[in-house]
């Protein structure tokens, strides 16, 4: 098929030249180059230690196929496993223990959301003393755990990279939420 579009552009007269085009400068290529920052999970071991410590988790609610920690999930990507493409949409305080891993930025409006609903539920953010959803987080809190960095704690999905979690350095903490009130800064068990 090639061959005959050779052919008849030589019958037209038309000269075809052809160069290659870098990856980078190619459109096409840019889903392949993509990078979701917000494509990763905490280590299983780690999962599982707080899933020990304050209960199962029914469904985690900031998730994708591959990263996801329990069967049940909500993705912002369409997926015909998940429960529903927007965790924001569905009733936090009718599950048992959501598991919330968000996209740091969505931190506030998940504050909220437990807020409004009363809902308890394991959140993972970064140990960020100066952010303005930290004095939320604080007042939300059962309990705190506070881990410190380690780069196996961290793992990338599908789309992710450890590159993009930030530092290296940051402490993160694992956090209790309940209708109780606040809890003194403890430290992580090791994963």
């Amino acid at each position: 098929m090639v061959r005959q579009a050779w052919i008849r552009w030589a019958e037209l007269g038309l000269r075809v030249f052809i160069r290659p085009v870098r990856s980078k400068e190619n459109p096409a290529d840019a889903p392949s180059r993509y990078i979701d920052k917000s494509d990763w999970k905490l280590h299983p071991s780690c999962f599982q230690a707080l899933s020990q410590r304050w209960g199962s988790h029914s469904i985690d609610l900031f998730a994708t196929e591959t990263n996801r920690q329990v069967p049940r999930f909500c993705t912002r990507w369409p997926s015909p496993l998940a429960v529903a493409l927007d965790a924001f949409a569905i009733s936090w305080a009718a599950e048992a223990r959501p598991w919330i891993n968000p996209p740091w930025d969505l931190l506030p409006r998940v504050l909220q959301k437990l807020r409004l609903e009363g809902a308890s539920a394991t959140v993972i953010a970064p140990r960020w003393l100066s952010a303005t959803w930290w004095p939320d987080l604080v007042e939300l809190a059962r309990e705190i755990l506070v881990f410190d960095p380690e780069p196996e704690s961290f793992l990338p999905g599908h789309l992710g990279s450890v590159s993009a979690l930030g530092s290296p350095h940051w402490q993160y903490v694992a956090v209790d939420v309940g209708p109780v009130g606040p809890p003194p800064l403890a430290p992580g068990p090791p994963c």
